[in-house]
Order: C-alpha cells, then sequence, then structure tokens
C-alpha cells in the first residue's frame, strides 16, 4: 500500500490538460510517486501521456469549484 501520492481532479479537457502538465513536471521530479486523476474526460490522451498512474472517472459533475 502507498503511503504517498499525487491527487488531480480536473473536469473539462482544457483542465485535465492543466493537469497532465503538472503531472510531467511532478513525475520528472519524483518519478516513484504515483498520480491519480479523478476526471469527467474519457480518453482524450489521459493514459498516452504516460504520467497518471491511475484515472478514475466521475460520473456527475458541474463544471464549477465544487467539483
Amino acid at each position: 500500500m502507498e503511503s504517498n501520492g499525487i491527487i488531480y481532479v480536473a473536469t473539462g479537457q482544457k483542465y485535465v490538460e492543466e493537469a497532465l502538465i503538472s503531472a510531467r513536471s511532478a513525475k520528472r521530479h519524483m518519478p516513484d510517486v504515483p498520480i491519480s486523476l479523478y476526471t469527467d474526460v474519457e480518453g482524450g490522451g489521459i493514459y498516452g501521456a504516460g504520467v497518471v498512474d491511475s484515472v478514475i472517472r466521475v460520473a456527475e459533475v458541474d463544471h464549477s469549484c465544487r467539483d
């Protein structure tokens, strides 16, 4: 069981892309730290980016700061 990790929550393609930029930087400096992304975006290069270890789909979002 991991004791450290990074969690991103990004709804909408624009914010997923921003999260991936940040995740790339995090992986560059902390390659062994797992990264999870909670998002409503399906596919869109999330796995192809090679920096996110797990993607958790969120079904109900309202695209506001409450997400």
